[in-house]
């Protein structure tokens, strides 16, 4: 069996003003272990570690050397091995939700077409991630943004489809 493997978005820290890139501390394909340090920043003259959130291998970087960042830019992507979990226990009756027929349609996702932007936010990519969805996917909320709530309701949409699926085809 194949170990599963999820992409994490590894961004920069909240920072107090702007910072530039002192070094690239590991290499593309390097397996990591946790809390090892993966980029250096310097900020007002500090310099402050941005290290793996948990072991896996390094991905490719999208900074340079010297590079100015801001809070939250994206430095690099990491495969983290995912652990065996069961997401939702097993249910004995159907959840109380609206059926799927009286749902407004989902709208995809709000990208900018004109530079290919999705407004995510950092939480929701990082339970996307755990989930192994394609944000591209995932109807954004109210305000436009595919924040944790969004992607909680794509899945439990998911969910209640297969589930239905899954009726038709038993009974």
């Amino acid at each position: 069996m194949n170990t599963p493997y999820t992409t994490h978005l590894i961004c920069a820290p909240q920072l107090n003003g702007a910072a530039t890139i002192g070094a690239l501390l590991a290499t593309p394909g390097e397996s990591v272990v946790a809390d090892t340090p993966l980029v250096l920043l310097h900020v007002d003259g500090q310099a402050q570690e941005v290290c793996a959130p948990e072991a896996g291998l390094v991905g490719s970087f999208v900074v340079e050397r010297d590079e100015a960042v801001s809070s939250g830019d994206l430095l690099l992507t990491m495969e983290i091995e995912e652990k065996a979990m069961q997401l939702f226990p097993l249910l004995d009756e159907e959840p109380g939700f609206a059926p799927a027929c009286t749902l407004p349609e989902a709208k995809p996702a709000a990208v900018d077409r004109q530079n290919g932007t999705l407004t995510v936010a950092p939480e929701a990519a990082s339970l996307a991630a755990r989930l192994a969805l394609d944000l591209a996917e995932v109807p954004p909320g109210p305000d436009g943004v595919v924040d944790e709530d969004a992607v909680t309701d794509h899945v439990r949409d998911i969910l209640i489809r297969w589930r239905k699926l899954k009726r038709l085809v038993v009974d």
